[in-house]
């Protein structure tokens, strides 16, 4: 966990490696943790998380990591991906809201989805508030089995809900229909 606002991990407090344990998984393979993190007036950050499926609290431990940033050549030999601008990114086309404003304003590059070229060969998906033109469930679910990041708006959630039962809890926040 760091501590800053830079995007450059370099620049900003290494807090430590939080682990949590102990997590139960079901038959599918997929687990159900809740993890709260926040900080109190003094600065100090508290973490904890819950596995879902046993109602229970998962232990917690912090490992301190080098304060010279020489984990972060590690970290980048291990995933090939430390570089936000290397992530495959696609957007659904807008709706109420538009993910893609956001990412080219970071400079991200992304690729808007299209029905006619349906692939989902990226890193991460964003889902925007009341599109229409959003992937067949089923890919989605295949997509995030497979190990990508699903970014889903709360208008998505009564789409999804049935698409991932049992394994995520999508619920709407009252945003605007």
């Amino acid at each position: 966990m760091l501590q800053g606002e830079d995007k450059d991990p370099g620049k900003c407090h290494v807090l430590g490696t939080y682990v949590f344990s102990g997590v139960s998984h079901n038959a599918e393979g997929l687990a159900k943790v809740e993890i709260e993190y926040g900080y109190d007036e003094s600065g100090i950050i508290t973490a904890s998380a819950r596995d879902i499926a046993t109602d229970s609290q998962l232990p917690l431990k912090i490992e301190e990591l080098p304060s010279d940033f020489s984990w972060l050549d590690t970290l980048q030999r291990q995933t090939g991906k430390l570089d936000p601008s290397s992530l495959r990114l696609i957007a659904t086309p807008p709706g109420y809201d538009d993910v893609g404003k956001v990412l080219r304003s970071l400079g991200l590059p992304f690729q808007v989805y299209n029905r006619r070229n349906d692939s989902l060969d990226c890193d991460i998906l964003f889902w925007n508030c009341l599109t229409t033109n959003f992937p067949p469930l089923a890919r989605v679910r295949n997509f995030v089995q497979e190990g990508g990041c699903l970014y889903a708006s709360c208008c998505a959630a009564e789409h999804l809900a049935n698409t991932f039962s049992n394994a995520i809890q999508f619920t709407s926040s009252g945003c605007r229909s």
